[in-house]
């Protein structure tokens, strides 16, 4: 992710933390945004979603705004990379939740146990994994919380979740660059 998405996540986070919710992201591939959340966290959980095989099968929406079609397994990470980078943070660990596997199995069964989110943070890419992290998660986000949802101007497929998720909601998302947008929960 590049640096000034990593710096507005940062600003994101401070600004969420005068909520009391956890810190949620789905798609902690090397876990860089991870280790901003991390640190900005305080003492709330931080759920960290993510197959560490990579991306699923594609649907056909799963398009790159340069028309070519996203793969399986892309976007592959190691999850023991990102355990060495949690480990270097020390103390601010002791609250995180590693998630491993697909959203559509994983965030169902974890709802009851990650309670109210504050900042909500989607990475997932295509179509049906950002879909599964908004019908799932987006109910436990508060009032005032933020999503921020990296993608959407680059995979067709994330902006499709989003935009049928937000449908009637004009203006519900707000472009922080070229391909990450924000959402402020109604109060």
């Amino acid at each position: 992710m590049p640096a000034s998405r990593l710096s507005a996540l940062w600003d994101y986070a401070g600004e969420a933390s005068r909520l009391d919710g956890a810190f949620v992201e789905c798609g902690t591939y090397k876990g860089g945004s991870a280790a901003v959340l991390i640190s900005r966290a305080g003492e709330r959980d931080v759920w960290l979603f993510d197959s560490w095989e990579g991306c699923p099968e594609p649907s056909p929406y799963d398009v790159d705004k340069n028309g070519h079609r996203g793969n399986a397994g892309e976007f592959h990470s190691s999850e023991e990379d990102v355990v060495e980078l949690l480990a270097k943070l020390g103390p601010f660990v002791a609250r995180v939740h590693r998630v491993k596997g697909w959203f559509e199995e994983t965030v169902p069964v974890s709802v009851g146990a990650i309670g109210p989110i504050a900042l909500l943070h989607l990475d997932g890419d295509w179509y049906e994994s950002t879909k599964a992290c908004l019908n799932g998660l987006y109910s436990l986000l508060l009032p005032g919380g933020l999503l921020v949802i990296d993608d959407y101007g680059y995979w067709e497929g994330c902006r499709r979740a989003v935009d049928e998720f937000f449908v009637g909601s004009p203006n519900s998302v707000k472009r922080i660059d070229d391909t990450q947008v924000l959402h402020v929960k109604p109060t």
